[in-house]
């Protein structure tokens, strides 16, 4: 376990991204994807405005699957999923938006490639090593569960929400959304079963609104109206 982020720190992005795609490819012949073009162009706003402001290299795909599911998990090399439930359980543009920033903060710091190196084994870490990425061909098949299901640790969630809290700083946009999606996260645990989804796959909700809250800035809800409004109809 303690080689797993190292070895996946050496991943060449190309490999990374890749796999990202057979991910996304993967979990995409399963499940509806949401395509209401102005729904999709209101999220391209948004990632790109999110993105802009981030110090990395990857970039960002986001897609939503038609389901009533709670739930976003980030795959590898930038590829996004959020679900509908998600996006029709935010009351406001800024907590859709530091949902968003919190995946890119998971992806920026390679939880879901460590997950996915950490599950393949020994045999594949062998193969990043000697710069070999035949090992890698097929793991995009069973991965796309595994990452849906994924819990995440106290370190991986807080890494993901200081990266989301600069992404959003940077951005302009308000923090405190991100604060409030969390706190309804802790309010509902013991009542409404499709939370529970996000809660139990990002975990620690309480803490994490306080932590928001305390590292988080002001700023503006992150799109216009008539973005929002076409984002909460992306799957009709």
């Amino acid at each position: 376990p303690l080689a797993v982020e190292p070895v996946a720190a050496l991943m060449p992005l190309e490999w990374e991204e890749a796999l990202g795609a057979q991910v996304m490819g993967e979990f995409e012949s399963g499940n509806n994807l949401c395509d209401g073009g102005a729904g999709v162009r209101a999220l391209e706003r948004l990632t790109e405005r999110l993105a802009g402001v981030a110090d990395t290299d990857y970039r960002f795909r986001v897609a939503v699957v038609d389901s009533e599911v709670v739930n976003a998990f980030a795959g590898p090399g930038g590829y996004i999923v959020m679900f509908k439930g998600l996006i029709t359980a935010a009351k406001t543009p800024d907590e859709v938006a530091g949902v968003l920033a919190h995946e890119m903060g998971h992806v920026i710091e390679r939880h879901s490639t460590e997950s996915i190196v950490r599950a393949a084994g020994l045999g594949v870490m062998v193969q990043i090593l000697l710069g070999d990425p035949s090992g890698l061909i097929g793991l995009g098949v069973a991965a796309g569960e595994l990452l849906v299901n994924l819990a995440y640790n106290r370190d991986s969630e807080a890494e993901a929400d200081a990266v989301a809290a600069d992404i959003l700083a940077a951005s302009e946009i308000d923090a405190s959304g991100l604060a409030r999606f969390l706190d309804r996260l802790a309010a509902h645990e013991s009542e409404d079963p499709g939370m529970l989804i996000l809660l139990s796959t990002h975990p620690h909700s309480a803490e994490r609104a306080e932590a928001m809250r305390e590292a988080g800035r002001r700023g503006d809800q992150g799109m216009s109206d008539a973005d929002w409004r076409s984002l909460r109809a992306i799957c009709r």
